[in-house]
């Protein structure tokens, strides 16, 4: 009689825990997930989009950043960096370009659909578009 019980008990338990798992699994299929071109620093954005792999970014994430480095008299690229991201980490102030003391420019632009960092932020004295 004992061991029935617990046989019972415990499919009772599977039941509830395969309903929990299919619940979460469904609520999250249907949230609608963002991919951004996310890579280390890589020395351009092609070797960076070469790189990067196709994944969903994690739920809390819902902003996709880049930040690219370019050397201020040549304008070639000395890095570049995209991520899933915070909204936190793409306010103002957070995004645009600054120069930096050895002769770089860092520029940062933050987007929010799926794919929409693959190119690489540009605001330079050189450009004339």
């Amino acid at each position: 009689m004992e061991c029935f019980l617990s046989l019972g008990l415990f499919a009772l338990l599977s039941m509830v825990l395969t309903a929990t798992a299919t619940y979460l699994v469904d609520s999250e299929s249907s949230v609608q997930r963002l991919t951004c071109w996310t890579c280390p620093n890589k020395g351009d954005n092609t070797e960076c989009n070469n790189w990067a792999p196709d994944i969903y970014c994690p739920l809390n994430r819902t902003v996709c950043q880049t930040t690219h480095t370019l050397h201020t008299e040549t304008g070639r690229s000395v890095a570049v960096e995209k991520k899933c991201a915070l909204p936190t980490e793409c306010g103002e102030g957070s995004v645009g370009c600054t120069t930096q003391d050895d002769g770089t420019m860092v520029c940062v632009s933050c987007c929010q659909h799926s794919y929409c960092n693959e190119d690489v932020p540009i605001t330079a004295p050189w450009r004339t578009d």
